[in-house]
């Protein structure tokens, strides 16, 4: 089958043929990928209770989304899918709604809004289950009742949640992010804030450094550096804590060079950012009277994850392309901080290949003040000098109605 014409997916499908058009889509693309709105199945019998409670848990995930991030597609709207996946149509049964219903109610909050349609394609039948846009003040969803499969049991009380193209348990962030919405069901304050630029020293790359005659001097410096702490007579004892031999070591240092030199691009966006720290300072304003307590900053940034940290350290990690424990290091020396408990800071994951996800711990934002947001570490390539970065942001407040978003314009200065 050639490859069909999605739907307008930037709205609700409410015709008969909009949703043919999402089956013959789904069937003709066999690459299509499952996402934040949409899910699809194939072999459920709705009739028995573990295939019953699996689809409830995909239900359940897509009724506890963000409901300003659920807004960017459909109006909102996920859909799921019976007897189709990408390259085929295998069919369901045409269950009675009744049934439908009664089965899934075992397992499906009842108020959790879904509606049911079936679409005929290639003379077979697809259930597709329509479920409603989450809003604030939506209690938190949940599973009523354990599915009893053994070792694949899906546990009574799990809080389902939608992450990219996959259901799964809520992770204590995103419990707190569905505790927000629940909250705000009793009203509040209208919230009035926004997110501004509070300081930046912000750099990109230069060209020369990617430069192979660059590379090939700088990896013979490395060399150089690496290879002077072996001992000239090998006839002498070991370093202490050193259990490779000389020569070991040295095949050791010619392959770590050798993967820097193939990832040689990213490593010299490592040097640049341990060296030279770019850094940017976001602020959330409150210009009102009022106090928001709890306030919940996500900003989505059109760079990798990998590109974005909360200090130039964990950039440079992020970005590593190679490693090497050079001569006479002892690896279980090395005192790794994190065992002391720091504080809970940002947190920050990818939204796809090129966009990253900030998001900020709570916080009270004051009236008349500005809050200042944990500082943020880039990692920009050449190509960003003279340009500008536009900052999606969303915020939430416990005692605020509703969710506001924007976008904040980040200038990147010329290269210099």
């Amino acid at each position: 089958m050639a490859e069909a014409q999605p739907p307008d997916l930037n709205q609700r499908l409410r015709r008969p043929s909009e949703r043919l058009a999402l089956v013959e889509y789904i069937a003709s693309s066999p690459t299509l990928q499952e996402n934040e709105h949409l899910e699809w199945k194939s072999g459920y019998d709705l009739g028995k209770r573990p295939d019953a409670g699996k689809v409830a848990k995909q239900l359940i995930g897509f009724a506890n989304r963000d409901p300003a991030r659920a807004q960017r597609q459909t109006g909102g709207y996920a859909y799921v899918l019976l007897g189709v996946e990408p390259g085929a149509v295998t069919g369901v049964p045409v269950w009675d709604s009744a049934d439908i219903e009664s089965w899934l109610s075992r397992f499906v909050p009842s108020e959790l809004m879904y509606d049911v349609h079936y679409v005929s394609a290639e003379g077979k039948e697809i259930l597709l289950l329509e479920v409603d846009p989450p809003r604030q003040g939506d209690p938190i969803f949940c599973l009523q009742a354990s599915t009893g499969e053994g070792n694949a049991n899906l546990s009574e009380g799990t809080i389902y949640v939608r992450r990219g193209g996959k259901t799964e348990p809520a992770n204590a962030i995103e419990i707190a992010m569905l505790t927000e919405r629940a909250r705000t069901a009793a009203g509040g304050a209208q919230l009035e804030l926004e997110v501004a630029v509070e300081a930046q020293d912000l750099s990109t790359l230069e060209t020369d450094p990617l430069k192979e005659s660059v590379r090939e001097r700088w990896i013979d410096q490395e060399r150089l550096r690496l290879l002077e702490s072996l001992p000239t007579n090998h006839l002498l004892p070991r370093t202490f804590g050193e259990s490779r031999s000389p020569a070991q070591y040295e095949n050791q240092v010619e392959t770590y060079l050798g993967e820097i030199r193939k990832g040689w691009p990213m490593f010299a966006l490592s040097q640049h950012v341990k060296h030279s720290k770019p850094s940017l300072a976001l602020a959330v304003t409150n210009q009102t009277d009022e106090n928001f307590e709890n306030v919940v900053v996500e900003i989505e940034v059109p760079l990798p994850s990998s590109c974005v940290g909360t200090s130039a350290g964990s950039v440079v990690e992020a970005l590593s392309v190679a490693q090497l424990i050079e001569w006479g290091e002892n690896p279980i020396t090395k005192i790794d901080r994190s065992i002391f408990g720091a504080s809970p800071g940002a947190e920050i994951s990818p939204t796809s290949d090129e966009w990253t996800k900030v998001r900020f711990p709570p916080a009270h934002v004051y009236p008349q003040t500005s809050q200042l947001l944990e500082a943020l570490t880039l990692a920009l390539a050449p190509e960003w000098a003279g340009e500008n970065l536009a900052f999606e942001w969303r915020i939430a407040a416990a005692n605020a109605r509703g969710v506001i978003t924007g976008s904040v314009i980040v200038a990147i200065p010329e290269a210099s």
